[in-house]
């Protein structure tokens, strides 16, 4: 059996490493969404229209879902600073590659 402090570091390294995983993937994705987002809006100012892309109204009823989500992921994160401090090790690994 091991002990509580052996037990605990492993599960700190644990959070860790899956916090880098993390990170990792959500800065790929948002370089992958910023590069769309891009094109949509050299589309637009071009006069192009897209049918389909959602209106102003339905945009910011997901940006209020997302502050909500935003808030209850941040309290975990608060609880877990090895979990924090891999999200951000990650995040700037996938935004640096």
């Amino acid at each position: 059996m091991l002990d509580a402090f052996t037990q605990s570091v492993i599960v700190q390294g644990v959070m860790l490493v899956i916090g880098v995983l993390i990170g990792y993937g959500v800065a790929r994705v948002l370089k992958g969404i910023l590069l769309v987002l891009v094109g949509i809006l050299i589309l637009l100012l071009l006069g192009i229209t897209i049918a389909g892309l959602p209106g102003f109204s339905e945009l910011f009823g997901l940006f209020g879902q997302a502050a909500r989500s935003a808030r209850t992921f941040l309290g975990v994160i608060m609880d877990h600073p090895p979990f924090a401090l891999g999200l951000l090790i990650g995040f700037v690994m996938g935004l640096i590659r």
